[in-house]
């Protein structure tokens, strides 16, 4: 590494041109790098919404998320699903681990999801979101204005929504507490049947009607044209004129339906200072500044609030951008008190103004250096990058303390020359470049942390090793060429102490005369220490482990916590729990009394309430005054609230924002719904008893009243109906079907089909007419066929019996007639035989002449008379036979009527419709109790009891849960595991133990390097152990917690308190390379590099002392624990690395010696021997301990 001393002091103009480039463009760095809270991190998880208005939660888990989980499940890469199903809605989260390909584990599950939604029932939908850190919003606002709601929301929709969409940086804006409006067409099932309609054709002619198709291209000459068939509805008028076709030709719609536009049902409502609110949440794309796109959104929409009416106004809810810009100023304020600290220290040891200013210098190049490595690696500023810097302050000035500690111990009265900063430098360079390996080496295991711990602090990592090892080319290179500059020629003052002080000392050379320095106060203070240490090494060592073993024994003392999170005091959330089913009007009558009661308080500056549905908590987020007392704001808000109705169901706390999980979570899984419920209150009232845990909750939601149709399948069936169609026809008139979207005055909405009007009270739901169904219409069609073919059977038979009857009276009259005729006939036969037999006698005298003639005139008057009866009984028979004529007439006309009325009751059989059937007359309906919420993990039945710990002991908290689940006695069917931040925490302390033996072996294998030594590294390492006794030393004193932080802290340490020790074992090995004695070498060796040790470490020390009292809390969950760490490490290694370590030494090099001489003494006397005729033979002089001699 001296080469690169060497270019440096023969190049000084370039190496100053380059230092003032580093400053240019690690200013241009730090002004353009995008800021953010956390770092950007793709989570391995993916969220699919499913949704299914109207549906329960039982059946929206038994129809889809148990077939979903299941599909999902066997995705390859795939570790864990679970499911939460409420009414209507249900939230399936699947996750991975890091490190695994996303984008193919996501396309899976997006193609496992439309294979099993393809399946589900009709209405359900589906969305699939992929987890990221940039899901966090950067900026959330609420609107106020004195004018109406709607149409206030209608001018932020079209004018303020579109504007923040083009602000750069800007990814989605999401609009919320608009009254959303649809189109909402309501059939009329009395004018469908009079107009003999199918009401299931109207959704098909809506769906096409005012649609423009496309339909090619017309050309014309050397014009083309494109062909355009239809035209777009632009009014509901339009679409009230939709044509429906019938038989009797095409009528309008609103013949059959009612066209109207009609709000959405709300579901929720928020308020900001009490008026009507409407909220914009604003994201931000991955690589975009959080703090520009916040504050250029801001600045939007302030000069847009005059246009959107009177009164308007914003108020902030959320603000990413303000605790990163708070973060950043508080860890700045910190980072430049812990440089000034470190400079007062170099100053008070070196006691050299340009010294002091010449270290100084490498903190902030090695830091513009780092923030380059990190603008140029994509990295951004954050919590974890900017507590990076600012724990890097005290060790980046390490290995310029080093150097020019050395050029300013061996600079003599006559000056520096380019010749002696380069041995200067030669000298420590190795031992410098050593001990910054080291200390990177440590940070190279984060890379196999894996979770969100691994994610959020591998750029902490990435940022402290850009920064050392930038500190250690500064220290090379700058720190080496400013020391010539400027300390060239010893001030007057200084040349006299050096001249004194080599008047004083003997007249040596190389090692004598670096040993024959004059001793310093602190050296003299040291030095019987030392000797104690060298004089009784044994004894330093047992008093060494006695003290490692005293720190190991409090380690069950110890708090253990994860990584906690962080909180903007100024902000205040209330929440009051309701029942479950309440209105959307219920839950808003108790956020008006919570308005009521903070709005009257002063420490309150505004406030924002959320209420929603079905049972949801009632929220109201408060923002304190600027001059407020958090703590005591605290205790007046919850003083107001508790008089409250429902005061026991309302808590107050503060907002904060947790990176991980910070509850215990027992998973309860079983079949069994009864088991699984008493499982879980016996837990939960376990867990609640036990005095580390503060709440204890649960996913076991309780019952909620649900409106039960219970179809009678065999009902149904005669129906023609099946359970899914009964459901289909309630779903159709209460919630209707969304036929897709329709613009009404240049504006799009939601284009709704409800099959009738009604209400949705159970007794109307119950009186619900369901369609006619294909059996009712042609068991209607056949009972009116048999009906029409009964009656011509039974007109025939009439008809019949009829003709019958006559006939038969026919035959008998004509039978009468016969024997009338008959009898007449023989009666006549009678007298004529008479009147043969018996003949008149012969007329003795001869009628006169006028006698003759009266006889012919009487028979003449026979004859006539006879004539008269033949014509009158002729006549009778002709009226006797035109009544029958005209009898059979009308006999023939009224036959031919009756054929006429059955031919067209035959006709009219295809038009006979079915009288539709009520949904009481196939189901029963009743208002039941069911699960409000079904949770699911892995497709199995689970509930989540999650246990908050009291304080930051998370490590008490999970053994009292331990114990706690391990004494109950579970019923048959259910299993336990144990989740949340108890098992993160496990997972991170097993991965963080196994990253410190990987660093330790690293740092071992940097040391072998630097020393070509097996053993002497060991003696090194010894430091660690040592460290660990300050750092336990210091979370006990301070009360903090053993958590991820502190774990990288004592990582931190393996490399730290390594770099003591090897710049002091570097100048032992040199003087023992030299041929000075052991105890000399040691002794001088401690004496001369006692400054450099205690310099970097109380620099280091004093520079993170701001971090450990958390002076300004930012990143104080983050930096505070890690300070601690470092600081009580530190300083219990610094102290006894200058007594045991040389102590250590000291054995082990004296074994050497005797081990040596007696190989030598072996050696001689087997010479001897030879000499005399004995044989032996003695391989050569080994070090085993060394790998060269």
């Amino acid at each position: 590494m001296t080469l690169l001393t060497r270019l440096s002091l023969a190049n000084r103009a370039i190496v100053a041109l380059l230092s003032i480039l580093i400053v240019a463009v690690g200013l241009w760095a730090t002004a353009s790098m995008k800021q953010e809270l956390l770092p950007s991190i793709e989570q391995p998880t993916a969220v699919v919404v499913v949704a299914k208005p109207g549906g329960s939660s039982a059946t929206l888990d038994e129809q889809v998320v148990v077939p979903l989980s299941t599909a999902l499940t066997s995705v390859a890469g795939v570790d864990e699903v679970r499911s939460s199903t409420s009414s209507g809605s249900s939230q399936v989260t699947v996750t991975w681990s890091f490190g695994a390909d996303d984008v193919k584990i996501l396309a899976d599950v997006k193609a496992a999801t439309s294979a099993v939604l393809a399946q589900a029932p009709d209405g359900v939908t589906s969305d699939v979101f992929a987890g990221s850190s940039s899901d966090i919003p950067v900026v959330a606002l609420a609107l106020t204005s004195d004018a109406d709601a709607d149409s206030f929301a209608e001018r932020v929709d079209a004018e303020l929504v579109p504007l923040i969409e083009n602000v750069p940086g800007v990814r989605d804006v999401e609009l919320s507490g608009r009254i959303q409006q649809r189109v909402v067409v309501t059939l009329d099932p009395a004018a469908l049947a009079a107009h003999s309609i199918d009401g299931q054709v109207i959704a098909p002619l809506l769906r096409t009607a005012g649609t423009v198709v496309p339909a090619g291209t017309s050309v014309e000459g050397d014009q083309a044209l494109s062909i355009e068939v239809g035209q777009e509805n632009a009014t509901l008028e339009d679409i009230a004129a939709t044509p429906i076709p019938t038989l009797d030709g095409p009528i309008p719609l609103s013949a059959v339906a009612t066209v109207a536009l009609a709000p959405v049902d709300q579901t929720s409502l928020s308020r900001a200072d009490g008026r009507p609110a409407v909220g914009l949440t604003i994201t931000k794309l991955p690589d975009a500044n959080a703090v520009q796109v916040s504050h250029a959104v801001s600045d939007a929409v302030a000069g847009r609030l005059g246009s959107l009416g009177d009164g308007a106004a914003m108020h902030v809810t959320f603000d990413q951008s303000t605790m990163v810009e708070q973060s950043i100023h508080d860890l700045s304020v910190e980072g430049g008190l812990g440089l000034l600290f470190a400079v007062l220290i170099i100053l008070i040891f070196l006691l050299s103004p340009r010294a002091t200013v010449i270290t100084a210098i490498s903190i902030p190049l090695s830091l513009l250096i780092a923030v380059i490595g990190l603008r140029l690696g994509g990295f951004s500023l954050n919590i974890f990058t900017l507590a990076a810097l600012t724990v890097a302050v005290g060790r980046v000035v390490d290995d310029s303390i080093v150097v020019i500690e050395n050029i300013t111990r061996r600079r003599g009265a006559d000056g520096l020359t380019v010749e002696d900063v380069r041995a200067s430098v030669g000298q420590v360079a190795g031992a410098v470049t050593a001990s910054t390996l080291t200390t990177i080496a440590v940070f190279l295991p984060v890379a196999f942390i894996g979770g969100v711990s691994g994610e959020l602090f591998r750029p902490f990592a990435v940022t402290v090793s850009i920064a050392l090892l930038a500190s250690l080319v500064v220290s090379l290179t700058i720190v080496p060429v400013l020391a010539y500059w400027f300390m060239r020629h010893p001030s007057t003052k200084a040349r006299a102490s050096l001249a004194a002080g080599a008047s004083s000392e003997l007249d040596t050379t190389g090692i004598d005369a670096e040993t024959g320095e004059r001793t310093t106060a602190m050296q003299r203070t040291y030095l019987p220490a030392l000797g104690f240490a060298l004089r009784r090494p044994v004894t330093m060592v047992i008093i060494s482990v006695v003290v490692f073993a005293g720190s190991l024994s409090t380690i069950g003392l110890l708090k253990t916590d994860l990584l906690g999170g962080f909180a903007d005091a100024r902000a205040v959330t209330i929440e009051q729990t309701i029942p479950l089913g309440s209105t959307l009007a219920s839950a808003d009558a108790v956020a008006l009394e919570i308005e009521k009661v903070v709005s009257s308080l002063d420490e309150v500056e505004s406030y924002q309430t959320t209420v929603s549905g079905q049972g949801a908590p009632v929220q109201v987020g408060l923002v304190l005054t600027e001059d407020a007392d958090p703590d005591a704001s605290l205790t007046t808000i919850r003083k107001a609230v508790s008089a409250l109705p429902g005061a026991d169901d309302i808590t107050v706390s503060t907002q904060a924002t947790q990176a991980t999980s910070s509850t215990i979570d027992v998973v309860v899984s079983g079949s069994d719904e009864a088991a699984l419920a008493a499982a879980t209150d016996t837990i939960s009232a376990k867990l609640g008893a036990l005095s580390e845990i503060d709440t204890v909750t649960s996913n076991l939601a309780a019952e909620q009243p649900v409106l039960s149709v219970s179809v009678d399948p065999t009902a149904a069936a005669a129906q023609g109906f099946t359970v899914a169609e009964v459901g289909a026809a309630i779903a159709a008139a209460v919630e209707g079907e969304q036929l897709g979207s329709v613009t009404v005055d240049g504006r799009t909405h939601d284009l709704m089909l409800r099959s009738q009007t009604t209400e949705s009270t159970p007794a109307a739901i119950g009186a619900l007419s369901l369609p006619v169904t294909a059996l009712q219409q042609q068991r209607a069609q056949k009972n009116a066929a048999n009906a029409l073919t009964a009656e011509q059977e039974q007109l025939a038979a009439e008809a019949q019996a009829k003709a019958n009857s006559a006939a038969s009276d026919q035959v008998a009259d004509l039978i009468k007639t016969r024997d009338t005729t008959r009898s007449d006939l023989a009666e006549l036969q009678a007298q004529l035989a008479t009147l043969t037999a018996n003949p008149p006698p012969a007329d003795p005298d001869p009628v006169t002449t006028g006698d003759v003639s009266a006889l012919e005139y009487q028979k003449l008057v026979a004859q006539l008379s006879g004539a008269v009866d033949s014509s009158i009984e002729g006549l009778n028979t002709l009226d006797e036979q035109i009544a029958a004529a005209q009898k059979v007439i009308s006999d023939g006309a009224a036959q031919q009527a009756e054929t006429d009325r059955l031919s067209q009751a035959q006709r009219d059989l295809e038009n006979v419709t079915a009288t539709a059937v009520n949904v009481g007359d196939v189901a029963t309906v009743s208002v039941v109790e069911a699960p409000a919420t079904i949770t699911r993990i892995d497709g199995v039945r689970a509930v989540t009891i999650s246990a908050l710990p009291v304080g930051n002991d998370l490590g008490a908290a999970a053994a009292g849960v331990d114990g706690a689940i391990a004494a109950i006695d579970l019923p048959d069917g259910v299993s336990l595991d144990q989740g949340g931040a108890a098992e993160e925490q496990t997972e991170s302390f097993a991965q963080l133990g196994l990253a410190m033996l990987i660093a330790i072996a690293l740092v071992y294998i940097v040391l072998v390097a630097t020393f070509r030594s097996l053993v002497q590294p060991l003696l090194l390492l010894v430091s660690v152990p040592l460290a660990a006794t300050g750092a336990i030393g210091g979370l006990l004193v301070t009360g903090t917690p053993l958590g991820i932080p502190a774990m990288i802290g004592m990582l931190m340490l393996i490399g730290i308190v390594v770099t003591n020790a090897i710049v002091l074992i570097d100048l032992i090995n040199d003087y023992r390379r030299q041929g000075a004695s052991i105890d000399d070498a040691v002794r001088h060796g401690a004496r001369l590099r006692l400054r450099p040790i205690i310099m970097t470490a109380c620099a280091t020390v004093f520079a993170l002392l701001p971090m450990a009292f958390g002076l300004t809390g930012g990143g104080a969950f983050i930096s505070k624990s890690l300070a601690i760490v470092v600081i009580g490490g530190l300083v219990s290694s610094t102290v006894l690395t200058l007594l045991l370590l040389p102590a250590l030494y000291t054995l082990y090099e004296r074994g050497v010696e005797r081990r040596a001489e007696r190989r030598v003494a072996k050696r001689a006397a087997t010479a001897t021997a030879t000499a005399t005729g004995d044989d032996g033979d003695e391989g050569p002089e080994i070090d085993r301990g060394r790998l060269s001699p």
